[in-house]
């Protein structure tokens, strides 16, 4: 008889199992979000000096034009055909002031002053009543009258009265 046939080897043994693997570590907490930036507070509109342009027109308005200029750039401020007059503010700056008679003869003058032109411009603080300051005014100027001057506006000092 033959010996009895040996069982079958046994399996190695099986490593022991893994632990399951450890999840990534999470990141550090972000800070909350921050606000979006303020918006810059509004610039505020240059100081300026208002002037004013007023036609009194004779029996030809067609004729009548004006402009004014900003001397330094060349720009055109305003202008106005058919004698029209206009205002605006005028930041710190060298200007010109023209009015033009298309004819020749300015706008013509009438006895009782109803015709001619007044160019003014407002500072904000008084000579007279109203802080208005006569710049360039009339009537027979021909075919052009102009004036240069310059904002900030230094209006000339009060006349002293006459001695007694």
């Amino acid at each position: 008889p033959s010996p009895p046939p040996s069982p079958p080897p046994s399996p190695p043994p099986s490593p022991p199992p893994s632990p399951p693997p450890s999840p990534p570590p999470s990141p550090p907490p972000s800070p909350p979000p921050s606000p979006p930036p303020s918006p810059p507070p509004p610039s505020s509109p240059p100081p300026c000096v208002w002037f004013n342009v007023e036609i009194f027109a004779d029996q030809k308005p067609f004729e009548t034009y004006w402009a004014l200029v900003n001397h330094d750039t060349r720009d055109l401020v305003q202008s106005q055909d058919m004698a029209e007059g206009g205002s605006g503010c005028l930041p710190d700056g060298d200007y010109t002031f023209t009015i033009f008679d298309t004819w020749g003869d300015g706008i013509n003058c009438t006895a009782d002053d109803t015709v001619g032109f007044a160019f003014t411009i407002s500072t904000g603080y008084s000579l007279d009543a109203d802080g208005v300051h006569p710049i360039l005014s009339g009537c027979n100027f021909g075919n052009y009258s102009s004036i240069r001057f310059a904002v900030p506006y230094l209006a000339p000092p009060p006349t002293p009265p006459p001695s007694p």
